[in-house]
């Protein structure tokens, strides 16, 4: 490099600069709950703790991936085989709770099982739509 700055620095820009724009891209959906109570006049329904719970899950898990991309980034000079490897190691990540299911029995306590980002998504969407669904019984007569 002809900079004078150290690597490190620049590999922290590259991060920090990557997710600036990835928090600019959440910052809309934040907007939408503002938008909501100013046209009704109500809250959006839920827990607000719920939807912080998921934008801190949407912003860590984003972490995790610009990582992943500064890694490969790192390991060669070329942007077309980072990018590759960015998308490849991702997508192994993201089905890999689906891999080891169809592998192997999986139980609970399994390290693979435990680093997928699929079954702690499906535990929480299953408890989230137990609680927020109640039950009715719907007729069809008139």
């Amino acid at each position: 490099m002809t900079a004078p700055v150290r690597d490190w620095q620049v590999v922290l820009a590259k991060f920090f600069g990557a997710l600036v724009f990835y928090l600019v891209l959440w910052v809309p959906t934040i907007l939408y709950f503002v938008i909501f109570q100013y046209i009704t006049g109500q809250t959006a329904a839920g827990s607000t703790g719920a939807y912080w719970g998921s934008y801190l899950m949407l912003l860590l898990l984003g972490m995790f991936y610009i990582s992943i991309g500064c890694f490969a980034s790192v390991l060669t000079r070329n942007q077309i085989i980072a990018a590759v490897i960015s998308f490849c190691a991702i997508t192994l990540h993201f089905f890999s709770g689906l891999i080891t299911f169809i592998l192997t029995e999986v139980s609970s306590d399994d390290a693979a099982s435990s680093l997928a980002i699929s079954p702690p998504l499906n535990k929480w969407a299953r408890s989230r739509a137990a609680r927020s669904i109640p039950a009715r019984s719907f007729s069809t007569s008139a």
